[in-house]
């Protein structure tokens, strides 16, 4: 296997910071079993259960595969179990020290009957506390070594850029592009997947590539463009639809490497675009310029929402603002091991920026039957402002 590996100074980094809010908040043990926690609290993601006590050492008990546990984790506690029941025994024998108390876990991800299996069989008479905010929160400020990740999956999706500039022709349709686009991404190491914490289905296709009307097709996911897909049982992102002259084709990828996520959507076009599109695209231009000013440290995220929306009352196109018939409430969000991290830049949140977390900007109009404008680019938050980190330029790209 040739993979980067989390060095352990990242692991027991990322475990010293749950601790600690373990011990500000009142929690004495945690449970962690949703993937990306995993893999962000382990360096692995095998199928298995964390457990973090407050005092003590964390111990990974794994089910499936405890050899590949072994050889990509760090952590210095690593048990191997068969079944639930011996991971009832193992960690009774582990933990026995642990009559009562609080116990962690993330309840917006876990099923309801391993939550009871933890509160009823391995730590009866604790209180069962949701601990997803904290989880997320410390996942928010990224350290050098993923910013380096993140770096390296803007770069790609760069790469991925100039690409659909050669292959965009009159005729092509979405799912040709779509298909091209992802076998370049697959090439240069993408997973084949984006993690989404929040979506029905727990992961989104990696790319969506969108022309004229499908961009105003809503979807179930909560984003400004939905797509109609191939088929209901996965009713986003690219159809069968055929490029015309002047149609807005928007590309929209979420770039991997090695375990982290960049985000960038550019609007393409076969000569320039349709009236009132070219106009709104200067508007997403223009505010895109405005809200990259406003991100840096001490800045609430739900202000820099209120700059985007008063922006937008100025102009014509508010009603297609983050979408048409539905709209979204957001125009930024944080990214890194899934798409949907800490911070969103949404309607009334109170979150502070700090210098290290990662946004995507993604200010966008919708037009019912025209279909979708606008942009989107990755920014690391320093504490001299934002840095850009997608740099393919922004637009409209017309093919001639």
């Amino acid at each position: 296997m040739n993979h980067d590996l989390v060095p352990q100074d990242e692991v027991y980094s990322r475990i010293s910071r749950l601790k600690k809010q373990m011990h500000e908040f009142g929690a004495d043990i945690a449970i962690l079993r949703h993937g990306p926690d995993l893999y962000y609290f382990t360096g692995t993601l095998q199928d298995g259960h964390l457990v973090v006590p407050l005092e003590g050492e964390p111990v990974y008990f794994v089910w499936r595969s405890f050899e590949r546990a072994k050889a990509e984790s760090p952590l210095s506690e690593i048990v191997k179990i068969k079944n639930f029941s011996e991971l009832e025994k193992r960690v009774k024998e582990i933990f026995s020290r642990c009559q009562r108390g609080t116990l962690w876990t993330t309840l917006d991800a876990i099923p309801y009957k391993t939550v009871q299996f933890y509160g009823e069989r391995l730590f009866p008479g604790f209180e069962i506390l949701d601990c997803t905010h904290f989880i997320r929160t410390i996942r928010a400020i990224k350290s050098p070594w993923e910013i380096d990740k993140i770096r390296g999956a803007c770069r790609i999706i760069d790469n991925a850029m100039e690409k659909v500039r050669e292959w965009l022709r009159p005729g092509v349709d979405e799912l040709a592009i779509t298909a091209r686009l992802e076998c370049f991404l697959r090439e240069n190491g993408h997973q084949g997947q984006l993690q989404m914490r929040n979506s029905l289905v727990g992961a989104l296709p990696m790319t969506q590539v969108l022309t004229g009307p499908h961009g105003a097709i809503p979807s179930f996911t909560l984003t400004p463009a939905g797509g109609p897909g191939v088929s209901p049982t996965m009713g986003v992102g690219a159809g069968t639809r055929s490029i015309l002259v002047g149609d807005p084709v928007s590309v929209d990828i979420g770039g991997f490497f090695q375990g982290y996520l960049g985000d960038e959507t550019r609007i393409f076009s076969l000569g320039p675009l349709k009236s009132p599109l070219n106009d709104a695209f200067e508007v997403c231009i223009t505010l895109m310029e405005r809200l990259e000013r406003e991100l840096r440290p001490g800045v609430r995220a739900g202000a820099i929402y209120d700059i985007a929306l008063n922006h937008m009352e100025s102009t014509p196109f508010l009603k297609n603002f983050m979408g048409y018939s539905e709209k979204v409430q957001f125009v930024g969000h944080g990214l890194g091991v899934e798409i949907d991290e800490y911070p969103f830049i949404s309607i009334g949140n109170d979150m502070t920026l700090e210098s290290g977390m990662v946004v995507a900007l993604e200010p966008k109009l919708v037009f019912s039957g025209l279909g979708i404008v606008g942009i989107e680019d990755t920014f690391l938050i320093t504490d001299l402002g934002a840095e850009r980190l997608t740099l393919f330029p922004r637009g409209p790209i017309l093919i001639q």
